[in-house]
């Protein structure tokens, strides 16, 4: 178990640093220390409500019908996260045809790995 969430919860981490700086939330140990928070607390709800909930659901239904319904949830979220991400796929592709607007000037900040695109 230990070995398979690393490779998940780091890119999760990273997803939400690049969150925070669309925001414009500015580069500094705030933002670290805010992400990491908000992250340490998700993942610790999760740890809470998912036994919470399952054992109500296996009390209730029984373990063959807590399953299917689980199974049937992580069916239907890996649906719509690939339908999220066929669309989001789509559109970038649809500007990466268009090709960079030339009105545009696009700057690298080197502290961080988001361009700046400046309007002049």
């Amino acid at each position: 178990m230990a070995l398979s969430l690393g490779p998940i919860m780091s890119p999760i981490m990273n997803e939400m640093l690049w969150a925070a700086s669309d925001a414009g939330i500015e580069d500094n140990f705030a933002k670290y220390g805010i992400v990491s928070g908000l992250f340490s607390g998700s993942y610790s709800i999760g740890d809470f409500v998912g036994p919470t909930v399952s054992s109500a659901l296996v009390e209730e239904f029984g373990f063959p019908w807590a399953t299917t319904f689980f199974g049937g949830f992580i069916l239907f979220y890996t649906v719509v996260l690939a339908v999220f991400y066929l669309w989001e796929y789509y559109k970038h592709l649809k500007r990466r045809r268009k090709g960079p607007s030339t009105d545009r000037k696009i700057t690298y900040n080197f502290k961080s790995v988001i361009p700046h695109i400046s309007p002049y």
